[in-house]
């Protein structure tokens, strides 16, 4: 049921979790789902559009995780933002599933305080995921206490998987901030593609990746920090009309900028602007291991084509600019 706050707002309080169409002709359009996840559905189809042009932003809110879909379809379409914000996951997506937001701008927010395994973005199977901002930016904010995280997570569990982020005049950032103290045993990703997954960046401004953790390396190692991976026959392609940063850092642990590993993985990142500093493109890695641009049995193609290219790593140990 939909309970109307004011004649600014229309909240539906709890999960959707059967067929829902909704076109609000108030303000906004909020979805409140608690303690349970906001819309939560499988083979269903969820359509939520706003049409007031003086706000119509769509906020999904939950204390577990925003969309969650199996072989099932959800569209936010906004004439003002499209807010999600969450404690787990951002949107879960599996099975033949279509995910498409739409709006000025798109934020994905998603702060955990139990040391939960956390993803702004999960797509799995064939599930496709389409974020378009119009005219302003789209972000993706991590945090958690615990140690592993993902901004993007395209196929970790199942084959294949699709996500797409496009803006035409701002910037995509992904910001992912892992870690309390002395944490243990994680593993923490801006983006990762696995296993044939597909993850397209096209930002008409600039992309901004940034990684920052505390993770304790242990004595058998396998602790990774990247900002940016595909494994296992992946693909991850960006294109800025700006400029490009990806930034990792873990003074405890193994650090990737760009990896591409094993299975003909591929990472192609082109820039088209420059920085304040003239590059176009920079790299920066902080780590135990620190490995800026790293591939085995995959690819890195890089190209900045109206600034330089700035590539940096540093390491208490195992050291490489490029690998």
């Amino acid at each position: 049921t939909s309970v109307y706050g004011s004649a600014w707002a229309e909240t539906h309080e709890g999960a959707i979790i059967d067929d829902f169409t909704n076109q609000n002709q108030n303000e906004s359009f909020i979805v409140n789902g608690g303690d349970s996840t906001a819309v939560d559905i499988d083979g269903k189809v969820v359509e939520i559009l706003t049409i007031n042009p003086n706000n119509g932003n769509i906020t999904i809110n939950s204390n577990i995780s925003g969309l969650d879909l199996n072989n099932s379809s959800v569209t936010l379409k906004a004439i003002g933002n499209n807010i999600i914000e969450s404690k787990r996951d951002g949107i879960v997506s599996i099975g033949n599933s279509t995910v498409s937001l739409s709006a000025v701008s798109n934020l994905i927010s998603v702060k955990d305080s139990k040391g939960s395994q956390v993803n702004g973005i999960h797509a799995e199977d064939n599930s496709n995921i389409i974020i378009n901002s119009e005219s302003e930016g789209i972000y993706i904010n991590v945090e958690t206490v615990g140690t592993m995280a993902h901004g993007i997570n395209v196929g970790d569990v199942n084959d294949g998987g699709r996500v797409e982020l496009k803006t035409k005049n701002d910037d995509i950032t992904i910001n992912i901030k892992t870690g309390s103290p002395n944490a243990k045993n994680g593993n923490v990703y801006g983006i990762q593609a696995d296993k044939i997954g597909t993850v397209i960046l096209n930002s008409g401004k600039n992309v901004i990746i940034t990684t920052e953790s505390q993770i304790v390396e242990q004595a058998s190692g396998g602790n990774n920090v990247s900002a940016l991976e595909a494994d296992n026959d992946s693909f991850v392609d960006i294109d800025a009309g700006g400029f490009i940063e990806i930034t990792s850092a873990d003074v405890n642990a193994t650090v990737y900028g760009l990896r591409a590993n094993e299975g003909d993985s591929f990472i192609d990142v082109d820039s088209k602007g420059k920085n304040e500093n003239d590059y176009g493109l920079v790299v920066n890695t902080e780590g135990k291991l620190s490995h800026a641009v790293y591939a085995q049995n995959g690819k890195v193609d890089v190209n900045a084509k109206n600034g330089g290219i700035y590539i940096n790593s540093d390491g208490t140990e195992t050291t490489d600019a490029i690998y």
